[in-house]
């Protein structure tokens, strides 16, 4: 159940085990529902090139929500190289994210999305909304990921980032993230289904 955080899904009572990704929203509270979060591909969300250079200053796919549209209209708006697009898949995906410094993620509900997990292993500077599960995933304020809590909030801190991109303040949180991320695979993932179910 991977959009517990919108989507109620139908005949759970049917199932032994249900597999949510988000440890609260709806399913949370029944007996028979694991947290299992969100993962990454190692074989499509890595680094390409440690020392290929990242000209996209930020970068954000997926659906243009109103929401993450204003976002970007205010980064824009503060003269800050942002790209938006929908439609990036499998392997140009990797290459997008491969180019960008800060990937910016704005979650439909406070969710952890899919697109943490895939953009820490490609090597991006993480700025995302506070999101519930972060640290239970092992993803900490400032060592793994950049939080914002609001527009100017993330306007600021992407423009400090910029600044100082090249710094250890930066870097590390880029090093740990990818350190943190390492294990989260959809491999793992699937490995503890069948472990659990069998």
């Amino acid at each position: 159940a991977i959009d517990n955080h919108v989507a109620e899904y139908g005949a759970y009572e049917t199932f032994d085990r249900i597999f949510i990704a988000h440890s609260w929203g709806k399913l949370h509270d029944l007996p028979n529902a694991e947290w299992l979060p969100c993962a990454h591909d190692p074989l499509h969300h890595f680094v390409i090139d440690e020392k290929r250079p990242r000209p996209i200053d930020v970068l954000m796919l997926g659906n243009p929500y109103p929401a993450r549209v204003e976002l970007a209209q205010a980064i824009r708006a503060a003269g800050i190289h942002l790209v938006m697009a929908t439609g990036v898949v499998y392997d140009q995906y990797n290459a997008a994210y491969n180019q960008a410094k800060i990937a910016l993620v704005k979650s439909s509900c406070g969710d952890v999305a899919m697109r943490v997990f895939e953009n820490m292993a490609q090597g991006c500077l993480v700025v995302a909304d506070v999101a519930t599960d972060m640290e239970k995933c092992g993803f900490g304020y400032a060592t793994e990921y950049m939080p914002y809590w609001d527009t100017d909030n993330c306007v600021a801190i992407i423009g400090d980032i910029l600044n100082k991109y090249d710094k250890p303040i930066y870097q590390d949180v880029i090093k740990y993230a990818r350190a943190a991320v390492a294990p989260h695979t959809w491999s793992a993932r699937i490995q503890h289904i069948i472990d659990t179910v069998t």
